[in-house]
């Protein structure tokens, strides 16, 4: 009897800290740090990819909390990488101004409108898929006070504000130690569809609202070999109480949505051929209010295997009840008298 499993399991939530270094001269300068990844083909931005982010950041005079808040940076495009010295436009430069308080936003990935920007600083973050899987991330550093000297960089510890997800497969048939074929698995063509494909992210509430539609398929591929970095790898055999992950990982829009997962299993007995296949299983399962948390990572496990195998059991042979008992029979010859 064929037994198919599903279960959602959350595996990370990928956010870290960061120590600031310490910058010499007085112009504002940047810092940032990212989440690591998981997988070969991962779509996830990492302190080692990026490559760029857009800031916003304002001013406020001498410790006064009624003088004007005053824009510094407007999406200013911020260029660099890890270990190596962010720069903008230099002609845009911005010098620290002791006392002042100063207020600063980055975002990669989204789209903010300049003219909707609540103090100087991002409101709402668009975001649309538009077919590909692009990481979003979103990091501020507020309420800096500038010294006279010695001002550190502007540190950002990126979050990632969309969710991940990937999909396991486990071949939970027990190990066949009697000789007899193995039951191998293959799974391919993994969906998961009832997706939005657009939001915004209000930054104040910390939450994704105005869904334009769930009618966004993400295509998961096949399972294939762990590590495997070939977009266009093969499903790999699954033998029985292994496992494998899909080719990809995608990058979902956060909220609460009915989705349908849907895949082909296809069962071989002891050889993966034509002429081996058991049974196929086109599989399909409708979950409501599933619900995908921000920076999150996501398995979505998938498990078969045949239980309930008929088997057989002979027990000892029952001893002979007096096996040799002494029967005087005549012996028939011609020694002997005829009957």
């Amino acid at each position: 009897m064929k037994k198919l499993f599903i279960a959602v399991l959350s595996m990370a939530t990928l956010a870290s800290c960061f120590q600031s270094e310490v910058a010499l001269e007085q112009a504002i300068d940047f810092n940032t740090y990212v989440g690591s990844t998981t997988k070969a083909i991962d779509p996830s931005i990492t302190t080692a990819t990026i490559s760029e982010f857009y800031v916003w950041g304002t001013t406020q005079g001498d410790h006064d909390v009624n003088a004007p808040i005053v824009p510094i940076f407007v999406e200013e495009k911020v260029e660099g990488s890890v270990g190596a010295d962010w720069t903008y436009n230099a002609a845009h430069t911005k010098y620290w101004i002791a006392g002042n308080k100063y207020n600063f936003a980055a975002v990669v990935n989204g789209v903010v409108d300049n003219n909707a920007l609540v103090n100087g600083l991002p409101e709402t973050i668009s975001y649309n898929t538009a077919g590909e899987d692009k990481d979003l991330l979103y990091a501020d550093a507020k309420n800096i006070v500038a010294k006279a000297s010695g001002n550190d960089k502007v540190t950002f510890t990126f979050s990632h504000l969309l969710s991940k997800a990937v999909f396991t497969f486990t071949n939970t048939t027990p190990e066949n130690t009697t000789g007899a074929p193995a039951n191998i698995y293959k799974v391919t063509n993994i969906q998961i569809s009832g997706l939005p494909a657009s939001a915004n992210y209000d930054v104040a509430a910390g939450v994704w609202k105005d869904n334009t539609g769930n009618t966004l398929t993400e295509e998961f591929g096949h399972i294939v070999a762990t590590g495997e970095t070939n977009e266009s790898a093969a499903a790999i055999e699954v033998k029985e109480q292994e496992s494998g992950k899909s080719n990809y990982e995608h990058l979902l829009i956060p909220g609460t949505h009915d989705v349908t997962i849907s895949c082909t299993i296809t069962l071989y007995n002891g050889v993966v051929a034509d002429n081996q296949v058991v049974d196929v299983i086109e599989y399909s399962q409708t979950i409501n209010d599933l619900t995908l948390q921000k920076g999150t990572a996501y398995n979505f496990s998938l498990k078969a295997g045949l239980e309930q195998t008929i088997q057989f059991n002979v027990n000892p042979v029952n001893d002979w009840n007096n096996p040799y008992v002494d029967v005087n029979t005549p012996v028939q010859g011609h020694d002997n008298p005829a009957i």
